[in-house]
C-alpha cells in the first residue's frame, strides 16, 4: 500500500517534502563528492525522481490492467493448496483403502482359522487317529515343564559346561518368589515349577481335555522340540553378551507376570461368571497371557539364537496360539471391547487417552 501512494503521488504531482526526493535521487545513483551547483542538483534530483517513479507506477497500472499481480499470486497459492488440498485426499484415501484391505485381509485369515485350521489343529492334538485317551493334557505339558530344570542341568554336567549363559538359562525365572507357600527351603523357582505351581491352584480348562494315544506322542514330541534351545546354549557353549542376559532376562520376568496375573484373572472370573472378560489384565489387550507365555519364550530363542528355536516358536504361535485366540474371538465376541483392546499387543494410544480423560483436574481457587 505504500508502495502504491508513492507511485500514485509521483504519477500526478511531486511530494511537498523534498527529503524524500533528496533519499530517491541518492539511491538513484547521485554523487555526493562531485561539487554541483544546488540548482542543477535540484533540477536533476528531481529529473531522476520523475524517471523512476514513471517507470514503477506504469509497473503498477500494467499488473493492475492484468487483473491484479496480487490475485494472480493468491490464485497461483490457491492453485498450490487445491493440489496439496488434493494430495492430502488421495492419501487419506489410501490410509482407509489399507485399512479396508487389512480388514479384509483379517476377516479372510479368520475365517481360513475358523473353518479349516482350528478343526485342522483340534484333530491333531486331541483326537488324532482316535482309540483309548488315558490322560488328560496337562499332565503332558506338566511333566516336559517340571522336567526341564533337571534336563538343563543334565546338560550342563554331561557337557561340563558352566557358564554363566548356562546358568541364566537355567535360572532364566528365578525373579519369580514362590512365597504363596512360605516353605523356608524354597525362595525362587524356574519356569517349570512356576507351571506347576499355577496348575495346582488355578487349572486352565483348556488343558484338562483327555488325548488320544497318538495325540500323546504328537504332544511329547512337540513340547520336547522346547528342549532345543537349552540343549544349543549349553552342547554348543553359547556366550550371550550381559546386555542380551539382561534383555533375556526382564522379557522373562514380564512376561511370566503377564501370564500367572491373566490366567489367574481368567480362573476366578470364570468360576463365578462364565462369558467374556474385558476389565483387569485385558482391558487393552484381549490375549494378555498368550502374549507373556510368548515373550517368556522368546526370552530363551534369544538366548539360544538358533534357528531351530526361533522357526518352532513361530509355528507354535501361527497354529496352536492363533487358532486359541481367534476361536475365543469368534466365540465371545464384544464388538466395543474388540474396538477398546488390541488383539494381541495393548492398546497403548487408547490406554494413555482414557488415563488422561480421567485424571482428576486442578481447580484453582479465586
Amino acid at each position: 500500500m505504500q508502495w502504491f501512494l508513492t507511485c500514485h503521488t509521483l504519477r500526478f504531482g511531486l511530494p511537498e517534502d523534498p527529503a524524500n526526493i533528496r533519499g530517491m535521487a541518492s539511491k538513484a545513483g547521485s554523487r555526493p563528492s562531485q561539487a554541483v551547483s544546488p540548482s542543477k542538483r535540484n533540477s536533476a534530483q528531481v529529473t531522476v525522481a520523475r524517471r523512476q517513479s514513471t517507470v514503477a507506477a506504469d509497473d503498477f497500472f500494467m499488473l493492475a490492467q492484468d487483473q491484479d499481480g496480487y490475485l494472480h499470486l493468491f490464485n497461483a497459492r490457491k492453485t498450490e493448496i487445491q493440489a496439496l488440498s488434493m494430495e492430502v485426499k488421495v492419501q487419506a484415501d489410501a490410509r482407509i483403502s489399507h485399512k479396508r484391505h487389512f480388514a479384509i485381509v483379517g476377516v479372510m485369515m479368520e475365517a481360513l482359522y475358523i473353518k479349516y485350521l482350528c478343526p485342522f489343529k483340534k484333530y491333531v492334538t486331541l483326537d488324532l487317529i482316535g482309540g483309548p485317551r488315558p490322560l488328560q493334557f496337562r499332565y503332558y505339558i506338566n511333566m516336559q515343564k517340571g522336567a526341564t530344570f533337571f534336563f538343563v542341568l543334565a546338560c550342563m554336567a554331561y557337557y561340563d559346561n558352566w557358564s554363566w549363559t548356562a546358568h541364566v538359562y537355567l535360572a532364566s525365572t528365578l525373579c519369580f518368589v514362590l512365597s504363596i507357600y512360605q516353605h523356608p527351603s524354597v525362595d525362587h523357582g524356574i519356569y517349570g515349577f512356576i507351571w506347576l505351581l499355577k496348575d495346582i491352584t488355578v487349572p486352565d480348562a483348556t488343558w484338562q481335555v483327555y488325548l488320544t494315544i497318538p495325540s500323546a506322542i504328537v504332544a511329547v514330541v512337540g513340547l520336547g522340540i522346547y528342549w532345543v534351545a537349552g540343549y544349543i546354549v549349553v552342547a554348543h557353549r553359547v556366550e550371550a553378551s550381559p546386555s542380551l542376559g539382561a534383555v533375556c532376562i526382564m522379557m522373562n520376568t514380564l512376561g511370566s507376570t503377564l501370564m500367572l496375573a491373566a490366567d489367574t484373572q481368567k480362573y476366578f472370573a470364570l468360576k463365578y461368571k462364565k462369558g467374556l472378560i474385558s476389565d483387569g489384565w485385558v482391558t487393552w489387550s484381549r490375549n494378555t497371557n498368550y502374549l507373556g507365555e510368548m515373550m517368556l519364550y522368546l526370552s530363551f530363542a534369544l538366548l539360544a539364537n538358533h534357528w531351530i528355536p526361533y522357526a518352532w516358536l513361530a509355528f507354535v504361535w501361527s497354529m496352536l496360539f492363533m487358532s486359541n485366540m481367534l476361536a475365543k474371538d469368534a466365540s465371545l465376541r464384544g464388538d466395543a471391547y474388540m474396538a477398546k483392546a488390541g488383539f494381541l499387543l495393548p492398546n497403548v494410544a487408547g490406554w494413555a487417552a482414557a488415563s488422561w480423560s480421567s485424571a482428576p483436574k486442578v481447580v484453582k481457587e479465586a
